[in-house]
């Protein structure tokens, strides 16, 4: 399949200010976009203007978001769209850049996002109240089976904290924020990796996540990656 990706060096051709550039940002599975606004406030300090998405995880797809994502990034006027995808939202952006859909020109960070799909949601799915938890988010999504491609946009990952085990990952795991393996957030091609030491579910959070972003969207390097 392929798309209408922007050119590596379409940023280059114009004025890529903050000012000038929206991130989206998508939450994770069991979120809501209002669990992003500490992330939005912190992006804004950077000068960049932001809009939280919302999306039904439990009663629409991944491929069904990435559609309504498509409809909300084309109703925005500036000329650069970011997007800051945690968890299950980078899986929705995923769909959302293999859809053919026009990308604007732009960069993308990925926060501990299982685009492997994820083994604690395979370990809930055995069960008829996990299966109910996760509901169609494992469609092409969190059981694996999500698109990998990247096309020539320009994606950075940033992962939690290492963690030697927790509730949800079992101790002898390889590296993990804590619920999602570092293994599990790999694509191919994408080198640009960041580690914040903050768990899955905090790391939206942290002001060295927002600062990390930020460096990526401006840059398109991570001013850490250790």
């Amino acid at each position: 399949m392929s798309t209408e990706s922007s050119e590596p060096n379409a940023l280059a051709e114009i004025d890529r200010k903050p000012k000038n550039a929206t991130v989206v940002i998508l939450h994770g599975i069991w979120m809501h976009g209002l669990f992003m606004q500490v992330l939005a406030k912190r992006l804004r300090q950077y000068g960049y203007q932001t809009r939280c998405i919302s999306y039904p995880f439990l009663s629409q797809t991944p491929t069904q978001n990435a559609q309504r994502l498509a409809k909300i990034v084309a109703s925005i006027d500036t000329p650069v769209v970011h997007f800051a995808a945690h968890s299950l939202g980078g899986v929705v952006w995923l769909h959302y850049i293999n859809s053919g859909a026009k990308l604007p020109p732009g960069r993308t960070v990925l926060l501990g996002s299982p685009v492997k799909g994820s083994h604690v949601a395979a370990r809930l799915y055995r069960r008829a109240l996990g299966r109910k938890l996760l509901g169609k988010s494992v469609e092409k999504g969190l059981l694996g089976g999500a698109p990998t491609q990247t096309y020539d946009h320009e994606v950075g990952l940033i992962r939690g904290g290492t963690y030697p085990f927790s509730i949800w990952v079992r101790k002898g795991a390889t590296p993990s924020d804590g619920v999602v393996l570092h293994t599990e957030t790999e694509l191919p091609a994408v080198e640009h990796v960041s580690y914040v030491k903050w768990s899955h579910s905090t790391l939206i959070f942290s002001a060295s996540t927002a600062a990390q972003a930020a460096s990526f969207f401006d840059l398109g390097r991570f001013s850490n990656t250790g």
